[in-house]
Order: C-alpha cells, then structure tokens, then sequence
C-alpha cells in the first residue's frame, strides 16, 4: 500500500467500550466546561451590573449627604434667626407696654391733655419755620439758611422737605 489509507487496527470489544465510556466523559465534561463557562459569563455581567449600580448608588448618596449636610447648615441658621427675631419680639413687646403704660401715666398726670394741646401749636411754630427758610432762601439770606443747616446738621432743627 503506497500513499494508501492506513486502517486503525480493530478494537476489542472491551477496548471499544471503553473508548466509547471515555468519549462520554469527555463529551461530558465538556458540556459541563460550556455550562460553567455560560454561568460565568453571566454571573460576570451580573457582577458588572451590580457593580455600575452600587458605584450610583454611592454617588447618590454622597450628594444626599451633601444636600442633608446643607439642610443643616441652613436649618441652623434658620434657628439662629428665629431665635433673634424672638428676642427682638419680647424686647418690642416690653416697650409697647411700657410705651402704653407711660401713656396712661400721661393721661392721668394731665400732662397729656397739655400735650395734645401743644402740638397744634408746635406744628404752626414749624411751618412758620419752614416758610421763613424758604422766603430767605428765596431772597438769598445765605445766614439763615446756614443756621438752619447747621442745626439739621447736628440734629437739632427740622427738615421741612
């Protein structure tokens, strides 16, 4: 036989049994190499996932703990501020009754009756003031008007504007 095909030798039959066991086997193994390969194949991209969700999850929850640490701040503040206003509203209060009851020692003291008969007179006293300024103004008295700024100045006088 020249270049032929050479024919396997024969087998026994207790060889071709065990040829045909160890085919099982290795067909089954590598059924089961395929199995586990495609179960890790998915538990990796189970993995992949879950690993992409837990890295959002973290970055969520540190712009939650940024936000709940903002909260605070302002929170704070805002107790800070009502705590403030809450002084200033007593501190008020105190003076609206002592305003009141100052009023009330007035009416009876008669001085509030002399009071309310002066302010008539006041006013008339501060318009007359006024119109002067302004016809000195007017006439170029440049002392007069400067004695008057002078008092606004320092408090004292009334601006008539």
């Amino acid at each position: 036989m020249m270049g032929g095909y050479k024919r396997p030798a024969s087998l026994t039959p207790a060889e071709l049994v065990v040829q045909t066991s160890i085919r099982k086997r290795a067909s089954a193994f590598v059924d089961a190499r395929d199995d586990l390969e495609t179960k890790i194949g998915r538990l990796s991209r189970r993995l992949n996932f879950l690993l992409t969700e837990s890295e959002l999850w973290r970055q969520k929850f540190v712009s939650f703990e940024e936000y709940a640490e903002t909260l605070s701040a302002e929170a704070a503040e805002l107790r800070a501020k009502i705590g403030k206003e809450q002084r200033e509203s007593k501190r008020l209060s105190g003076l609206v009754q002592l305003t009141a009851h100052e009023k009330e020692e007035l009416k009876h003291s008669g001085l509030f009756v002399f009071s309310s008969a002066l302010r008539p007179v006041v006013t008339d006293l501060l318009m007359t003031i006024l119109i002067s300024d302004r016809a000195c103004r007017h006439r170029g008295c440049a002392s007069r008007s400067n004695d008057r700024a002078g008092a606004n100045a320092r408090g004292n006088g009334r601006d008539g504007a």
